[in-house]
């Protein structure tokens, strides 16, 4: 398989997973039972001690649409590590302290993860 072949495989499959979950999402919206959509999950989870998906949300949102063709770091694999370590960092001290994260420091991570997945793992 040659590079756009490949690159249209992933745009295919990406977009399929995109559809099913916005479908399923819309049927767990319409069913009789209150809060049981992926948002709302991913919502709670966020708020009570996982709050590592929203510096991973901003991570990928420096990735994908902040593109830098100078990265801080060049090397993928040395970039990728770093994005892990705070995701992984962040998951522990979520384990841990097990608080509550209030709207502002929500904030903070989005921007945090922008500027990491900006700088540091930059799809140029």
């Amino acid at each position: 398989m040659d590079m756009m072949q490949t690159i249209e495989v992933v745009e295919k499959v990406l977009l399929v997973i995109v559809i099913i979950l916005v479908i399923f999402d819309i049927y767990l919206y319409v069913n009789d039972t209150d809060g049981d959509t992926i948002s709302n999950i991913l919502k709670n989870w966020v708020n009570d001690r996982f709050f590592f998906i929203t510096y991973l949300w901003g991570v990928l949102a420096g990735h994908f649409f902040l593109g830098d063709k100078d990265p801080i770091i060049t090397n993928t694999a040395w970039s990728l590590t770093i994005v892990l370590f705070i995701a992984l960092l962040l998951f522990i001290s979520g384990m841990f302290f097990k608080k509550r994260i209030p709207p502002k420091g929500q904030i903070i991570l989005l921007v945090f993860g922008v500027i990491i997945g900006h700088f540091f793992w930059s799809l140029n």
